[in-house]
Parts: structure tokens; sequence; C-alpha cells
């Protein structure tokens, strides 16, 4: 079983945290979760961060660090949806989070 979560909502303080985000992961690993694809969106307010010019590296696979925060709390392997266009970064995102063994590669 997989499920899609948010890193964090980049909602402020109407937005779920990393920590309240980590408890819902700890949650559903406890019910039989295989692996965990973090990503965001948030289409009910229509607001939320703006994306980085994915044309630099260094602005993309950005929800990396957010797997990576949960990645080092829980044992499940990841996915990493957003942002993933250069091998060279996922890579190195790869070799920064042990538990990431996937990307996601998709278009709203």
């Amino acid at each position: 079983m997989i499920a899609k979560i948010h890193g964090r909502d980049y909602l402020g303080i109407e937005g779920n945290t990393q920590e309240e985000n980590l408890y819902v992961a700890k949650g559903l690993v406890e019910r039989g979760l295989t692996a965990l694809d973090i990503s965001w969106n948030n289409l009910v307010r229509g607001s939320g961060p703006s994306y980085p010019d994915i044309h630099y590296e260094e602005d993309q696979t950005y929800f990396a660090k957010d797997a990576k925060y949960i990645g080092v709390r829980i044992d499940i392997p990841l996915i990493v949806t957003g942002g993933n266009r250069s091998p060279r970064v996922m890579e190195a995102a790869l070799k920064e989070n042990p538990n990431l063994e996937g990307f996601g590669m998709a278009r709203t």
C-alpha cells in the first residue's frame, strides 16, 4: 500500500507542519503502509509556495528535504514527486536519504 502525503503544507499557521505529517506517516506505517510518496499541492486554497524555476538544478527535486525529514525518522521506502528533472540532482538526493527509492514524474 502506497500513500501520498505532504512533507508539510506550506500554508503557515493554517497548514500541517512537518511534525504533524510525520505523525500521520507513522500512523500509516503502523497500519501496513509499504511506501510513501512525498509531494505537495493545495488545490482547495489555490495558494502556497511559488515553485522554483526548475531550469536551474539547485531548484529541482524540491521536496527531497521534506522526504529526508520523514525518512530519517521512519523506515519505509520513499518516493519524491516534484521538480525532478536532472539525473545528477536526483542521484544526489538518493545519496542524502537512504530511504529514498524513487521519483514521481508527473504533471498536474
